[in-house]
This record gives C-alpha cells, structure tokens and sequence, in this order.
C-alpha cells in the first residue's frame, strides 16, 4: 500500500510540472507584450516631458504650421528649397510673442511636413523681443508614431491573454465532464 501512495505521488508530481511551464508558456507571450507597451508608452512620455521642459525653460517654443510647403529654387546651387509658413504663440521669460515667417527645410521633413502640423522651434534666448527661428523639427509625425507602436503590443498582449483564457476554460469544461 505504501508503494502505491509513493507512485501516486510522484505520478502527481511528475503531472504538476509541465502544468507549471504550460502555465509559464502560456503567459510568456502577453508579458512581453504588456512589457513592449509599457516600454514604448515610457519613451513616449520621457519625450513629452522633455519637450514640456524644452518649453517652460524657453529653449524652445511650439508652432503651428499654417501653410503647405511649397518649393522653390535657391540661390545655393540651384538646389530646390523647400519653404513652410508657420506662427507661433508662444511665453518665453514670460513675454507673450507672436510670430509669422517661413523656414527652410530638406527634402525628408518637407514630406513630413503638412498644413495644421505642430512644429517645435528654438529661439535665441539673448533678447526674447527680437528671437530669431534657429532651427526647427516636426514633433507630431514621431509621438504619434509612438502612441501607435505602443498600443500595437497591448492590444496583442489583451487578445491573447483573452484568447488564452478561454482555452484554458474549455479544457477545464472538458476535463469536467468526461470524468464522472
């Protein structure tokens, strides 16, 4: 009798441990994915901060786009220029300012760029009456981007874990109804 007890138990024993790494397996995948998402989502709101603190220090100050790029030729070898207007709204040391005027930008951001887009732009901090645009970059095209990858591995990591769970209570249904 006590040999079968010990075979029974280790029988058991033996039947928990791919139990436990079916389990690990199983869940593997949506940790993963819910880690991609908040590891996404982190630099997202890293680069938000650091662009609000770009802000409230003054070094740089966030425009509108109010027209198309439209495409000239410049005087620099004949290269073809490509022009954006913009205005700006912006508290720099405390001084409301507002500002109209175009800047030039390459052929990569010029397809980035479109009507309405929010550009951020640094200004000179020596004289914030008479700030100049130095330089610009388009802020929109890549947190939107961000926002996107991020939600991609939550919406996965939810569908499988979802996915997941329902097999795991159909099996147990099964179980329970072919055993009496």
């Amino acid at each position: 009798m006590d040999i079968k007890a010990e075979s029974d138990a280790a029988r058991s024993s033996a039947n928990a441990v791919p139990q436990r790494s079916k389990i690990f397996s199983f869940f593997s995948f949506e940790v993963c994915m819910f880690l991609a998402a908040a590891i996404i989502f982190s630099v997202h709101v890293y680069l938000k901060n650091a662009d609000e603190k770009l802000l409230n220090e003054g070094v740089a100050v966030r425009g509108v786009i109010t027209d198309k790029i439209t495409k000239m030729k410049t005087a620099n070898k004949g290269k073809d220029g490509y022009f954006y207007e913009h205005m700006l709204h912006y508290r720099f040391n405390y001084y409301f300012r507002e500002y109209t005027g175009s800047n030039i930008v390459n052929q990569r951001l010029a397809d980035k760029v479109n009507k309405g887009d929010t550009i951020l732009i640094a200004v000179d901090g020596d004289n914030p009456e008479r700030s100049r645009i130095k330089s610009s970059d388009v802020t929109t095209g890549f947190i939107f981007t961000l926002k996107l990858i991020s939600i991609v591995p939550l919406v996965l990591g939810i569908i499988s874990l979802v996915v997941t769970l329902i097999q795991k209570l159909r099996e147990k249904k099964k179980y329970l109804t072919i055993q009496p």
